[in-house]
C-alpha cells in the first residue's frame, strides 16, 4: 500500500511537471513572437532614423528636416481621403448601435460592454488629472515668484478681423500695465486685407500704444494666397513670418531671445504667466529647440453677465475643464494646448510657422501635432499653471447668443481634419516614433476626436437598444432568455453610472478653478451664490450640442465641401453688471463670436 501511494504521488508530480512545461512552452511561444516583432520594429526604426540620430539628445535635436514638415505630394492625397475617417466612424457607430443588437446580439452586447469599460476607465483617469490640474493651478497662482531679470522678448501676435477698437484697446491696456511691457513686449497686430479699414485701425493703435510697449507693428494678410484658407491660422502664419523678417532679419534680434505668443484679440494672460516662462527659459535654454508653453483657460470675463446665455457659459466651462485635464498630464507626455500658447522663435521658424491650408484650421492642436511629427515625438508641451482669462460669446438676445455659440462650435469641430493629418504624417514617420509616443498619440486622438462624440451615442443609444432587446426576449421568448440577461443589464447600467464619478470630479475641479480668477471675477455676486451649481445642468445640453455639431462638421469633411469664411455677429456689451463696472482691471467691452470657417460655400 505504501509503495502504491508513492507511485501514484510520483505520477501526479510528473503530470503536474509536464502540464507546467506545456504552459511554459505556450507562454514562451507568445513571448518569443512578441520579442521577434519588437526587435523587428526596433530594426526598422534604426534603419529609418539611423544609429546616430537615435543617440542624439533632445538638446541637439529640433526638427527632422529629412522628411517634409507639412503636407505635400502623396501625403496630401492621403490626407484628402483620411480626413473622412471621423465621419465614417460616426455613421458606422450610429448604424451599429441602432441595428446591431437586433442582427448580431452577442457581438453587439460584448462590443458595447468593452467600449463602456474603456470609456469609464479613460473618463475617471481624465477626472483624476482634472482634479490634479485644478489643485496645481490653485497652488501655482498663489506661489511666490523670485526676482528675475528678463532676457527674452515676447512677440505677442494678435490676429484679428473686424474687431472693434474697444476690444483691442482693452486687451492692449491690460498688457501695458505689466512691468516688462516697455522693454520686452513686441506687439504684432495681425490685420486681414479683406477688412477695408484695417490699415487705419492698425495705425491708430500704433500711435496710441507705441510708447507703452517696446514696439507695436502690424502685418496685413492678403486674401487669396495660394493653398490657404481664410482663418486665424493663415493670418498667424503671415504675421509670424512678418515678425521673423522684421525683428530677426531686419533689426538683427537674436533669434533665441524671442518667444512668440499666439493669442486671440480678447485673451488676457496674467503677468506671472510671462514671468514663469522667462524663468523656465533661463533655467533650461534648450527649450528653444522643442518646447511649446501652454496654460489652461477659463471664461472669467463675462461668466455671470446677464446677457450671456447659461448654455454658452457652462459649455465653455466644460471645454475649459476638458482642456485642463489634458494639460495636467506630465510635460513628457504629448498633449494639446488650447487657444493661446507660446513658442520660441527658433522652434517656430524650424517648423515653418503655422500651416495656412485647410489642415491648419484648429491652429492650436494642429501646431502641437505638427511639432510632434516634425521632432519625431520629442516636442515638449510645457504647462504653465496660470489661468488665461477669456470671454464667452453672446449676442443681443439669448437665442441669438446660443446661435452664435453653435457657429463657433462648428468652426472648432472643423479641427477633425487633424485626424486625417495625423494618419497622413504617420505614413512616413511611423518607425521614427518610439513605442510610447505611438501610445500617447493614439490615446490623445481617441480621447479628443472620438471618445467625446462616440460615448453619448454608444452609451445611450447602444445601451437602450440592448436593454430593450433583452427585455423583449424575456417577455416574448422566455425559454430563450439567458440566465445572465438581467445580470448583464444591471452590470452595464452600473458601469454607465460611473460617469457620475467623472461629473463629480469635473464640478469639484471647476469650483476650485473659479477661485483662481482675478478680482473682477471673484467679487461677482453670482460667484457667491450657492445655487449657481444648478447651472451645470446646461452641460447636458452642451454634450448634445457637441455631438450634433461634431457630426455636422465631419459630414462636411466626408462630402469634401469647400470652406468659406463666415463671421458671427459681434455685439458690444455696454450694460455690464455693477460689480464688473466697479472693477479696476481692464476687461474687454465686447465678447466676440470667433471667426468661423464653415463648410457652407456661398
Amino acid at each position: 500500500g505504501v509503495l502504491r501511494e508513492g507511485k501514484e504521488r510520483e505520477r501526479r508530480e510528473e503530470g503536474e511537471v509536464e502540464e507546467y512545461r506545456v504552459r511554459r512552452k505556450g507562454r514562451g511561444r507568445w513571448c518569443g513572437s512578441f520579442g521577434v516583432l519588437f526587435n523587428y520594429y526596433c530594426l526598422l526604426r534604426k534603419k529609418a532614423m539611423g544609429e546616430d540620430d537615435l543617440a542624439v539628445g533632445v538638446e541637439e535635436t529640433s526638427v527632422d528636416s529629412s522628411l517634409p514638415i507639412s503636407l505635400s505630394g502623396a501625403d496630401r492625397k492621403w490626407y484628402n481621403w483620411l480626413k473622412r475617417l471621423p465621419a465614417l466612424v460616426d455613421y458606422i457607430t450610429i448604424i451599429f448601435c441602432a441595428i446591431g443588437p437586433w442582427l448580431f446580439f452577442y457581438v453587439a452586447m460584448w462590443a458595447l460592454f468593452a467600449f463602456l469599460v474603456c470609456f469609464q476607465i479613460l473618463s475617471i483617469m481624465q477626472g483624476a488629472y482634472l482634479l490634479k490640474g485644478a489643485l496645481a493651478l490653485r497652488k501655482g497662482v498663489k506661489e511666490e515668484l523670485p526676482e528675475i531679470l528678463p532676457k527674452h522678448y515676447f512677440a505677442i501676435v494678435i490676429p484679428n478681423y473686424k474687431e472693434d477698437l474697444s476690444t483691442l484697446r482693452s486687451t492692449l491696456d491690460h498688457y501695458a500695465t505689466f512691468a516688462w511691457a516697455k522693454e520686452r513686449f513686441l506687439v504684432i497686430l495681425g490685420m486681414e486685407g479683406g477688412e477695408a479699414e484695417c490699415e487705419e485701425k492698425a495705425t491708430t493703435l500704433e500711435s496710441e500704444y507705441g510708447d507703452k510697449f517696446a514696439t507695436v507693428v502690424h502685418s496685413v494678410h492678403p486674401r487669396g494666397l495660394p493653398g490657404e484658407t481664410a482663418g486665424k491660422h493663415s493670418n498667424e502664419r503671415f504675421a509670424g513670418q512678418f515678425a521673423y523678417e522684421h525683428f530677426v532679419q531686419d533689426r538683427a534680434f537674436d533669434i533665441d531671445s524671442i518667444i512668440v505668443c499666439s493669442m486671440d484679440s480678447d485673451t488676457l494672460h496674467t503677468e506671472r504667466y510671462f514671468m514663469k516662462i522667462e524663468a523656465e527659459m533661463q533655467k533650461n535654454p534648450s527649450h528653444v529647440y522643442n518646447t511649446i508653453f501652454a496654460s489652461p483657460f477659463y471664461n472669467y470675463q463675462n461668466m455671470y453677465d446677464p446677457q450671456v446665455p447659461g448654455f454658452n457659459a457652462n459649455f465653455d466651462q466644460l471645454w475649459a475643464m476638458l482642456s485642463l485635464g489634458i494639460l495636467a498630464r506630465s510635460n513628457s507626455e504629448f498633449k494639446f494646448p488650447a487657444s493661446s500658447y507660446c513658442v520660441p522663435m527658433r522652434f517656430l521658424r524650424d517648423l515653418d510657422f503655422w500651416d495656412g491650408g485647410p489642415e491648419g484650421i484648429a491652429e492650436d492642436e494642429h501646431m502641437a501635432l505638427k511639432a510632434f511629427f516634425a521632432t519625431n515625438g520629442k516636442v515638449e508641451i510645457h504647462t504653465i499653471y496660470e489661468v488665461m482669462n477669456v470671454g464667452t460669446v453672446f449676442d443681443e438676445t439669448i437665442w441669438k447668443g446660443i446661435k452664435a455659440k453653435l457657429v463657433q462650435l462648428r468652426r472648432h469641430f472643423q479641427g477633425n481634419v487633424d485626424v486625417g493629418y495625423s494618419f497622413a504624417m504617420l505614413r512616413r514617420r511611423f518607425f521614427r516614433l518610439g513605442f510610447w509616443k505611438h501610445v500617447q498619440l493614439s490615446q490623445r486622438i481617441f480621447e479628443l476626436f472620438f471618445l467625446l462624440t462616440m460615448s453619448p451615442i454608444v452609451g445611450f443609444v447602444g445601451w437602450m437598444q440592448i436593454t430593450v432587446r433583452v427585455l423583449m426576449v424575456e417577455s416574448l421568448q422566455p425559454d430563450d432568455f439567458p440566465d445572465w440577461g438581467y445580470t448583464f443589464v444591471l452590470t452595464t447600467t452600473l458601469v454607465m453610472n460611473l460617469t457620475f464619478v467623472f461629473i463629480g470630479l469635473l464640478v469639484l475641479s471647476a469650483e476650485i478653478v473659479k477661485g483662481c480668477g482675478p478680482e473682477t471675477h471673484n467679487s461677482c455676486i453670482g460667484n457667491r451664490r450657492w445655487w449657481h451649481v444648478i447651472k451645470y445642468l446646461w452641460m447636458l445640453l452642451g454634450t448634445v450640442a457637441m455631438v450634433v455639431m461634431s457630426i455636422r462638421a465631419r459630414t462636411s469633411l466626408l462630402l469634401d465641401r469647400n470652406f468659406s469664411y463666415v463671421v458671427a455677429q459681434k455685439v458690444v456689451n455696454t450694460d455690464k453688471p455693477e460689480e464688473l463696472k466697479q472693477s479696476p482691471q481692464g476687461v474687454p467691452d465686447s465678447e466676440r463670436a470667433a471667426d468661423d470657417i464653415s463648410n457652407d460655400a456661398g
